[in-house]
């Protein structure tokens, strides 16, 4: 029988200034993390799997039922039309568009991994990362006051990257259990490593307990210490 894992907890390790608009996004974030990493728990509990260990569109699905708990309504997938600069506008489509409150964020969400030992940033995450932010900042001007038409709502683009932290034992030797200091320190990394910087960053390291048990995964074994969030905003003026 799969034990029962304890409440995950979720930290924020940096966020910008105070204002009504970092107010409201920072809610968001905070809660549908949370409930992220419940969901993430409860599967475990129930199948012996995170969803955290696939790949982007198994996790957008996770992700989705986050929103819906929180009370935000989700698309994915949204039509738009981005615009660069020299090139005719084109159809495209954004990963997620939620409206929360009285707040529209229009989201394009990326995931992946890293080793929880090495220094390196991965040279995937920052072209990940940084074509991330080209996509949402080309959605057109007419996308945006078309969805602007809709109520006097704020608007916020961002783009979701969440980062899987591995431990991959080697020689039969067990991988060390992560503390949260640890677990901070390896995301902070992160963060100092991409370019430009997040504005948003929360991570949850997962307990002793599941931390000791290895997940099989293509005929390896891999331990997840940890799992990051980092966000980069814009509000929409």
């Amino acid at each position: 029988m799969t034990p029962r894992s304890k409440q995950p907890i979720v930290k924020e390790l940096k966020h910008p200034g105070d204002s009504a608009g970092t107010r409201i996004t920072r809610d968001f974030l905070n809660s549908t993390m949370i409930k992220f990493a419940n969901l993430n728990s409860k599967i475990y509990a129930s199948a012996g799997s995170y969803p955290f260990e696939y790949a982007e569109r198994q996790i957008q699905s996770v992700l989705f039922c986050s929103f819906v708990d929180i009370g935000a309504f989700p698309y994915a997938e949204y039509p738009i039309l981005r615009k660069i600069r020299g090139r005719p506008k084109r159809k495209g489509w954004l990963d997620l568009w939620v409206l929360y409150r009285n707040t529209m964020f229009l989201i394009e969400f990326k995931h992946t991994w890293a080793s929880f030992n090495s220094t390196k940033l991965p040279r995937w995450i920052n072209y990940a990362w940084n074509g991330a932010i080209k996509d949402v900042c080309a959605i057109s001007k007419q996308t945006l006051n078309e969805e602007r038409a809709y109520g006097n709502v704020k608007m916020f683009e961002l783009v979701m990257l969440t980062i899987r932290l591995e431990q991959h034992p080697r020689k039969g030797n067990k991988p060390g259990i992560v503390d949260d200091i640890k677990a901070r320190q390896r995301v902070m990394a992160l963060y100092k490593s991409l370019k430009p910087r997040p504005v948003w960053v929360f991570y949850w390291c997962l307990n002793e307990k599941l931390q000791r048990r290895p997940h099989e995964w293509d005929g390896q074994f891999w331990n997840y210490p940890a799992i990051c969030l980092l966000v980069w905003s814009k509000e929409v003026a």
